[in-house]
């Protein structure tokens, strides 16, 4: 890379590398800047994705060997327009399988997949096979859930059909992965927008979407967090629909979809009796319910078996819901029903993972952030597995690509950090939003708290470095991480809150959201917020309130938000400065990360760095204050509930500390 001075002061810029990440810093102005991600952009290398593939299949078929499992005989089978359904026994509850209607299942003895379709009882259940062979009324056969093993299965084929087949319907597609190919430029049409209050940048994506052509047949856009991406996606869809065009929208979370839908019927009621979604009643929030297919009491297989998706102009279902459709023939890569294909959230999702939607398509639009958290790996693969077909697209076409410049989220000064250091000072915060602070008075006379929870300062960091210890333990499969005092701190200020809101506790509690980057951390946070629940414990009372990991909250938002770190020093799972920008854009009116700033360090974590130097320039760092002893009891109680009966002396101990204790031992 050419050498590179500072904007402002001409010093010569040090280069930092961080994770997958490389940070210019100016010693004389105290500024670091982000540079670029160390990617691969495209083509793309097949063979890494089929090897992750079968890792993946082996750590399922793992898995699923540890699960419980029920006997099942074969009472019936049906044939229904070209659809088998097959009614089994099983010898115990479905529940205790944890089996409802549209999850996977296998039948263990012949490796043959099917979807529970329709329970008559308990134990006598409906379920859609592919093919049927060797299946006969009165066999038997080990069932056992398989919803993962489905979709990883639905994955590899999708991937060998792209490879193989000579659909003309994406073979541009295939092109551009594979080779890297050039496309004609896109021709922007005359758009007349029903949405008169989208900004600029919306008009602009909406307008390039409506324009795409079987041979300009995708365009991407970058929704930095609150920038209005739903309402974008809703006038693509009433625009699209309007015009008697099929949409598929989808993504990998429910939520999204969801709220895409929403905001489609919001604005355009009409588009109702044109629109289906395809999901788990329980899953699917309680607005849109009825967009879920019906059938008839008396004729449900028939009803299933005759339904034709392509009578809906707009199709909402997630990712792993579009595998199920294709499995049960409802859906074809070779024979697409859709001429838009909208994946939001497809920052999130692997290759394989969009693969299976945009070969339903002529034509696609990819929506999400390379900014924020990227896909979930689960096994050990090449690091470019975790790369997302969108990152890499935006990449290499830029000039096909948007990002939504105006925020409608946060105040100001909570995403003012994440619009200079991670966007380069182009997301621009609404003037609606731009001011709004906590309006919860504080009714505690404790002065400590008072400060944290101040009105006036969006932006806070407890600085816990001389009173905050780490403990690492063992947790699950691997090793976690847990910090007594920040758990503690965190109940305290969730009182302070509840304590001085006048509202119910149902209100109030969808106002605060605890986020932390370690999952034990998380875990006993929660532990801790249940027993008080049940238990009633004096020390005060609160809502339904959820602490999760940060990875587990991307995609939602609060108006107050307390972000444990955790660690006292820097630490490899810090190191991707995605999770920091997540963290930060979930609050609306008030973020408070407590932890050490000892963890902010130039070399080890520049992101961290300058984000504590923006807040003591932007909002303010105060010290840690004191936790009563009978919270932090509540804490350890709750630490002791999670981790089971395990040695004390163990947690005191790091991985590697533990290992070097290993080696010595073997050296006598």
């Amino acid at each position: 890379m050419p050498l590179r001075f500072c904007e402002k002061c001409g010093t010569l810029l040090k280069r930092i590398r961080c994770g997958e990440a490389v940070f210019d810093f100016c010693h004389k102005c105290n500024r670091v800047v982000k540079v670029e991600r160390l990617i691969r952009p495209l083509p793309i290398d097949v063979k890494i994705y089929v090897e992750y593939l079968e890792r993946e299949r082996r750590r399922i078929e793992d898995e699923l060997a540890r699960r419980p499992f029920a006997h099942s005989t074969i009472i019936r089978i049906r044939e229904v327009q070209g659809v088998f359904f097959v009614l089994l026994e099983l010898d115990k509850p479905m529940q205790r399988l944890s089996l409802r209607p549209g999850d996977a299942i296998e039948l263990r003895e012949i490796r043959r997949l099917g979807i529970v379709y329709y329970p008559l009882d308990d134990c006598h259940i409906y379920s859609i096979f592919e093919k049927i062979a060797d299946m006969r009324v009165g066999t038997s056969f080990m069932l056992r859930k398989a919803d993962e093993l489905l979709l990883i299965e639905m994955q590899i084929l999708a991937l060998n059909e792209f490879i193989k087949s000579q659909a003309k319907h994406y073979a541009i597609l295939k092109n551009v992965i594979l080779k890297c190919s050039t496309l004609q430029p896109i021709t922007l049409k005359q758009i007349s927008f029903y949405d008169s209050d989208l900004n600029e940048s919306q008009r602009m994506a909406v307008a390039n979407i409506l324009s795409l052509t079987p041979q300009a047949p995708f365009f991407l856009v970058q929704g930095p967090p609150g920038s209005g991406k739903t309402r974008t996606i809703a006038e693509i869809a009433a625009q699209l629909a309007d015009s008697n065009h099929r949409i598929l929208i989808t993504s990998h979370t429910n939520i999204a979809v969801d709220n895409a839908l929403e905001a489609i019927l919001k604005e355009h009621p009409m588009l109702r009796k044109d629109m289906i979604r395809f999901g788990h009643v329980g899953k699917v929030l309680p607005g849109i319910r009825d967009l879920l297919p019906r059938f008839r009491k008396g004729d449900i297989l028939r009803d299933f078996a005759l339904m034709r998706i392509d009578n809906y102009k707009i199709v909402g279902a997630t990712l792993s819901k579009l595998s199920v459709m294709i499995f049960l023939g409802k859906l074809s890569w070779k024979e697409p029903i859709f001429d838009w294909v909208i994946v939001d959230e497809s920052s999130m999702t692997t290759f394989p993972q969009v693969l299976v939607a945009l070969m339903l398509g002529n034509r696609f639009a990819l929506i999400g952030d390379q900014e924020q958290l990227p896909p979930v790996i689960k096994v050990d693969a090449n690091k470019e597995v975790g790369v997302s077909l969108f990152e890499r697209l935006i990449n290499t076409y830029q000039e096909r690509s948007i990002m939504l410049d105006v925020q409608y989220r946060s105040n100001e000064r909570i995403a003012g950090w994440s619009s200079r250091f991670i966007y380069g000072g182009k997301l621009k915060t609404h003037y609606s939003v731009k001011d709004i602070v906590l309006d919860i008075p504080l009714l505690s006379q404790d002065k400590a708290l008072s400060e944290i929870l101040a009105v006036n300062e969006p932006v806070v960091w407890v600085d816990s470095k001389d009173v905050s210890k780490e403990e690492w333990c063992r947790y699950g499969d691997g090793w976690s991480v847990y910090n007594e005092y920040e758990a503690s701190l965190t109940l305290k200020l969730v009182s302070s809150l509840f304590a001085s809101h006048d509202e119910e506790k149902r209100e109030m509690e969808k106002r605060i959201a605890i986020i932390c980057p370690y999952r034990l951390q998380a875990d006993v946070i929660q532990q801790c917020l249940l027993k008080i629940r049940k238990r009633k414990v004096d020390v005060f009372d609160i809502g339904m309130m959820d602490a999760r990991t940060v990875d587990a909250f991307q995609g939602r938002e609060r108006d107050i938000v307390i972000f444990n770190l955790v660690k006292t020093k820097p630490h490899k799972a810090l190191q991707d400065y995605r999770r920091l920008n997540v963290a930060v854009t979930r609050a609306r009116r008030k973020f408070i990360l407590i932890g050490s700033s000892n963890v902010a360090t130039i070399e080890k974590l520049p992101h961290f760095y300058d984000f504590y130097n923006y807040v003591k320039e932007e909002g303010k760092v105060l010290p840690a204050p004191n936790v009563e002893k009978k919270i932090k009891k509540i804490v350890r109680e709750g630490r002791r509930k999670v981790l089971g009966k395990t040695s004390e002396t163990t947690f005191r101990l790091k991985p590697e500390e533990i290992e070097y204790l290993k080696q010595i031992k073997r050296r006598r």
